[in-house]
């Protein structure tokens, strides 16, 4: 227990020094930081026996119960390796990390208001016409009524088959993220011809989540509150998400071991007599630190897996290109029916040089993703941000390949948050009210520099008449 108050204490200082350099609000890292705290705090409770969760006696071997203070300091580790990233950004932003906050609002604010939303009306588009086919091959019996768990998200039985259907189904969780997350945004805007071509799919796909009675439903709320948050500053929205979260993950635990499932269940799962949230108030908290146990497991999850299978994890392509599903039907060991390995349980088990590619790129993706965060302030780096503090929430539950893949897509809407950023600084609407041309060669490189399109407040000084 002590070895736990030590480390907290030295965790919450890092948390602290963290938030005085990045900003307050900053999902990626701060989310994740204060989970794994929380998670630690929780595994020490359970390992003393002042708690008790009954899913992790299901599949755990009780490492963490004889080697809490081990288990604390392999979360440490993991812990630095998260806070890493935001250190190195933060020191490459420099000064143009200065207030960054202020300038992703400004910028968030001002968003498709001040330009043309012909690129969220062809998103929109993009996202019906993903809708139509995804309806198209699904299939509705099940989706509506079926008596198995996760079987609306299981490939070649939630769709009518075949190798596109099956990749439908398995970008079906990240779309509905950023769907979620664009919703959200155009809500917060005001937009309301925007928000509600995109509501009936969103709605749609966290009625379907729900169905399946995945905390992934709670995961596309916390995407809406958040994304709303960052353009209203409303704290009531972000509140109400977080309660609402709360509420989804209380809810998905009681669905999950239920025998009925299905869009049809929602209202009779809701409607359960006696309440779910006071009920499982204690086992949401550790269901939600859940990665904490099953990572514990690393160091006696002696498992030999296939070379294919190790480097097919972490390949960015969908299964019906490189093939994936059929090795991992061969090589794939969870802990247990319903619980599946880490991403770090499997990395460790591939061997060391795994491990450590896992590793380095994380913290490669990590820090150029906080570096746009920083720099480059738009709705993409924000959605990016979002993405990547999922994605390493995931890693502690989930295996490799699906958690690698979000990395790549995170630092995908990174990159566009750049070329966003790039083509905003060669419009001659860079500045309002200014030509580019009459913009001076050293206020030029200093906006270069800030790497942002005008709401310093620097870059507006040197634009003063007679300056």
């Amino acid at each position: 227990m002590l070895i736990l108050l030590i480390i907290l204490l030295l965790e919450a200082g890092l948390v602290a020094r963290s938030i005085r350099r990045l900003g307050l609000f900053c999902p990626y890292p701060h989310g994740n930081l204060l989970l794994i705290m929380v998670g630690q705090a929780s595994m020490t409770a359970c390992a003393y026996g002042y708690a008790n969760y009954d899913f992790a006696d299901s599949f755990s071997s009780n490492f963490y119960k004889s080697n809490s203070g081990l288990v604390n300091l392999q979360f440490l580790f993991f812990f630095l390796m998260i806070l890493a990233p935001a250190e190195l950004a933060s020191r490459r932003a420099g000064r143009a990390g200065v207030g960054h906050y202020g300038r992703m609002i400004a910028n968030l604010r001002a968003g498709p208001a001040a330009r043309s939303l012909t690129p969220v009306y062809a998103f929109i588009g993009v996202q019906w016409l993903y809708f139509i086919v995804l309806a198209l091959n699904l299939n509705w019996s099940i989706a509506w009524s079926n008596s198995e768990y996760m079987l609306m998200n299981t490939y070649g039985r939630a769709v009518s088959g075949g190798k596109i259907p099956d990749f439908l189904i398995q970008i079906l969780k990240p779309m509905s993220i950023f769907t979620m997350s664009v919703a959200g945004y155009l809500a917060a805007q005001r937009h309301r011809l925007a928000f509600l071509a995109i509501a009936p799919i969103a709605a749609f796909y966290l009625a379907y989540q729900m169905g399946d009675h995945t905390r992934a439903a709670a995961a596309l709320v916390v995407a809406f509150a958040l994304a709303h948050f960052a353009v209203s500053g409303s704290k009531a929205v972000l509140i109400t998400g977080g309660l609402m979260a709360v509420y989804l993950t209380n809810y998905a635990l009681f669905g999950r071991s239920e025998q009925a499932h299905g869009i049809a269940s929602i209202p009779e799962t809701i409607l359960v007599p006696g309440g779910i949230v006071w009920d499982n108030s204690l086992n949401t908290i550790l269901n939600i630190a859940e990665g904490v146990f099953t990572t514990s497991e690393m160091f006696v999850f002696d498992v030999e897996y296939g070379t294919l299978y190790k480097l097919l994890s972490f390949s960015p392509f969908p299964s019906f290109i490189d093939g994936f599903e059929a090795i991992r039907a061969q090589n794939y060991v969870g802990l247990s029916g319903a619980a599946t390995t880490s991403a770090f349980m499997e990395s460790y088990a591939f061997g060391m040089a795994y491990f450590a590619f896992s590793i380095i790129v994380q913290i490669y993706i990590g820090c150029a993703i906080l570096k746009k965060f920083l720099i480059n302030a738009n709705a993409f780096s924000f959605i990016a941000n979002i993405m990547m503090m999922i994605a390493v929430y995931l890693e502690f539950t989930y295996p490799v390949r699906n958690v690698f893949r979000l990395f790549i897509l995170a630092l995908f809407f990174a990159l566009i948050a750049r070329a966003r950023s790039a083509s905003r600084l060669q419009s001659p609407r860079a500045l309002p009210g200014a030509r580019l041309s009459a913009i001076p060669p050293a206020v030029a490189r200093r906006r270069v520099r800030l790497g942002q399109a005008g709401y310093s407040s620097a870059v507006m000084q040197d634009m003063r008449p007679g300056l």
